[in-house]
């Protein structure tokens, strides 16, 4: 998955229909609790991005 790519909870529940489309079954515990945790991985990328940037703009 490419940085640039964001999920937020609608676009999860977005994925979560698809894959149970496509698939034909539901969406594990598991994957769902994956899904989560790359959304809070990409904020905290997203906020130390932030902050960088901010280090950097002061220099």
């Amino acid at each position: 998955m490419g940085r640039n790519m964001q999920f937020k909870g609608g676009d999860l529940e977005k994925l979560y229909s698809r894959l149970n489309r496509e698939y034909g079954r539901s969406v594990t515990r598991a994957e769902r609790e994956t899904a989560d945790l790359l959304v809070a991985m990409q904020s905290s990328i997203a906020e130390a991005d932030t902050f960088i940037e901010s280090l950097q703009s002061r220099e």
